[in-house]
Order: structure tokens, then C-alpha cells, then sequence
């Protein structure tokens, strides 16, 4: 079974468990094309439904048609990248998109230039692996709503 044919065999099989209009998007803006396979495919395992792009323009034009809960890139990403793209992100949809900045730059300095661009949470890859970051988006999600229940 090809990765194709694998990731459509596991979204057939998660749609069946969650539909759809209560899966959670994700939009997943990586240039490295192996980090962006493994994390769509970890995003998909865990039922949420995932769209991604290679670059910020296309990424950006996707935030507007896909709408996701979460958008999660990396600030090297090219064409409109990094900080460019989250400001640009968060300017235009607001505080209801949860963005996640998954990048390998690893100063201070820049985890604190994304949360003051308007990032939420800031990982650094590889402290964080493509599994943590599901398990640590989940999180955030199950606490947002908790939050929004209340």
C-alpha cells in the first residue's frame, strides 16, 4: 500500500468514526516536504481533517477557503513566510484561528517576535516531534473548548 493509498484508508476510516462537520481543521503551511507527509498523516490519524501548503502565499489563500481552527507553519517557510505570514494570518482572521509556529529557529528572541506578531504557541522542531505537536494542538483545542463551554 502506497502512502497515498495508506492516508486515504486511515481518513476513510476516521471519517466514519468523527464526521466531518465536526472534525477539526488544520492548515499546514512547511516547506520540508517529509515534516509536512508526517505531520498530515499524524494530524489525519487523529481525526482532524488537513489541508496543506508548501509556501505563505498559497497558504494564505488557503486560510481564507479552507477556514481552519488551526494553522500551523514554520517561519522559514518561503514566499511570504514567517512573521509576514503570521501577522498577515492573524490580521485578517482574527483571534478565532488557534496559529502555531513549528519552526526550526531556535532563539528567544524569535519565540517571543512570534507571540508578539500574534502567534499562540511557538515549538521549535526537533525539542518538539511531529507527534508532540498533535498531542500538544489537541491539547490546546480540549482546553479552548473547555474554555468556550463555560
Amino acid at each position: 500500500m502506497t502512502l497515498k493509498q495508506n492516508s486515504t484508508f486511515r481518513q476513510k476510516k476516521i471519517e466514519k468514526e468523527v464526521p466531518p462537520e465536526q472534525m477539526k481543521r488544520v492548515l499546514l503551511v512547511e516547506d520540508d516536504e517529509a515534516t509536512r507527509k508526517i505531520c498530515k498523516n499524524l494530524f489525519e490519524d487523529h481525526g482532524f481533517h488537513v489541508e496543506i501548503s508548501d509556501e505563505g502565499m498559497e497558504g494564505m489563500m488557503k486560510v481564507s477557503e479552507f477556514q481552519p481552527h488551526v494553522v500551523i507553519f514554520d517561519i522559514l517557510t518561503p514566499i511570504l513566510g514567517g512573521y509576514e505570514f503570521l501577522e498577515s494570518v492573524r490580521s485578517n482572521s482574527g483571534e478565532d484561528i488557534l496559529i502555531v509556529v513549528y519552526t526550526r529557529l531556535a532563539s528567544d528572541d524569535e519565540a517571543i517576535k512570534g507571540f508578539v506578531q500574534g502567534a499562540d504557541e511557538f515549538f521549535r522542531k526537533p525539542e518538539v516531534s511531529p507527534e508532540g505537536l498533535v498531542k500538544k494542538v489537541r491539547k490546546i483545542l480540549q482546553k479552548k473548548a473547555e474554555g468556550d463551554e463555560e
